[in-house]
């Protein structure tokens, strides 16, 4: 899939930024413009057209090819003056460039990835040029094209306090689609750490690390062996719980998953339940004696095996590049199901037109 991405001529008078501070505002610690192109990507879009005036600068669009080749992002950028979605005209003019299907992202629209990729596939004369659109330079069946515009969520960043709006849209939506209701509940919590935390230094391996931290220090607590110590330490463990959605929501907003961060992650959650029941054992020896030790060795290898069966399964279940992510093959499959229907149904056109000739 390509997505095409257009930076209009007079970016000053959309905003309350100038033209170069709104494309490389950060939001949640990526700027502007590198977040939609990135975003783009996260969603399906194996080559980006971006599209520039000559008010650009070119120091500036060096800068964006650079970091997406980084991040191993195909992209490509043409200079064309007065372009304007709404004209057939221009899209004639890059009829070379575009390809038949595409996905239209705003360039100053902020969403997740997961929104992207369910779009459905519209008629280009119904696309809303200030919203995110999948949809076509050719007719379609109309059988297949949704019938009606899809709402896509977002945020369009044109001044300080939509860019704020913005990064709370983001934090809200970096968790996972399959989170229940304690996870969901934990995330609300997390939401103003992970905010501030995208705008530092700060990695999300480090804040893996951090929970790891709190957890020694919760087995520490219960190791102690009496009431009040083993309620600090299921209080410290809640809070290394929650350093284990913070670590993955702002590796979500930075865009700093990797399999690394993923393994990391898993394994400073599997060692945690260790240290817990590592821990409770202990402090249960202190008050009752050798049965506990017994009881408590049951636990740590109940733990160690549920640790290495769930890694085993995540493994199996998940594609090479997200090992943590079992909903990756999902979000594949419906790429592809998607692909293929598109293709399918610009075939089935061709077809009846043949035939109609």
């Amino acid at each position: 899939m390509q997505a095409v991405i257009v930076i209009p001529e007079a970016v000053d008078s959309l905003s309350e930024y100038s033209g170069i501070d709104l494309l490389t505002c950060p939001i949640a610690g990526v700027p502007l413009l590198m977040r939609t192109v990135l975003t783009a990507a996260g969603a399906g879009a194996d080559e980006t057209l971006l599209i520039y005036s000559t008010q650009l600068s070119d120091e500036l669009v060096h800068r964006i090819t650079e970091a997406a080749t980084r991040r191993k992002v195909r992209i490509k950028v043409i200079q064309v003056m007065n372009f304007d979605p709404k004209a057939w005209s221009s899209w004639v003019i890059l009829k070379h460039y575009v390809k038949n299907s595409f996905l239209w992202l705003p360039w100053n629209w902020v969403t997740s990835k997961q929104f992207l990729t369910h779009l459905p596939l519209v008629e280009f004369p119904s696309v809303d040029w200030v919203k995110p659109a999948y949809t076509t330079i050719n007719e379609v069946n109309r059988d297949h094209a949704s019938p009606t515009l899809p709402h896509p969520e977002g945020v369009a960043v044109t001044s300080p306090e939509s860019a704020a709006l913005a990064e709370r849209f983001l934090v809200a939506h970096s968790g996972k689609v399959l989170d229940g209701v304690h996870t969901s509940f934990n995330c609300r919590l997390c939401r103003p750490f992970v905010r501030f935390l995208s705008h530092t230094r700060i990695s999300p391996n480090a804040v893996t690390f951090g929970g790891v931290l709190v957890s020694i220090f919760s087995a520490i607590t219960f190791a102690h062996g009496s009431y009040w110590w083993y309620v600090l330490g299921a209080f410290l463990f809640y809070i290394a719980g929650l350093f284990n959605e913070m670590d993955g929501m702002l590796a979500r907003v930075r865009f700093a998953e990797s399999p690394s961060g993923a393994w990391l992650e898993s394994f400073a959650d599997g060692l945690s339940y260790l240290l817990l029941f590592g821990g409770i054992t202990i402090g249960l020896s202190r008050q009752y004696g050798r049965v506990a030790v017994w009881m408590g060795v049951a636990l740590v290898l109940g733990a160690a095996l549920a640790v290495i069966t769930t890694s085993l399964q995540r493994n199996r279940a998940a594609t090479p590049d997200r090992p943590k992510s079992a909903w990756a093959i999902l979000i594949a499959h419906q790429k592809k199901t998607r692909a293929i229907g598109s293709r399918a149904s610009f075939a089935r056109y061709r077809h009846s037109k043949n035939a109609e000739s």
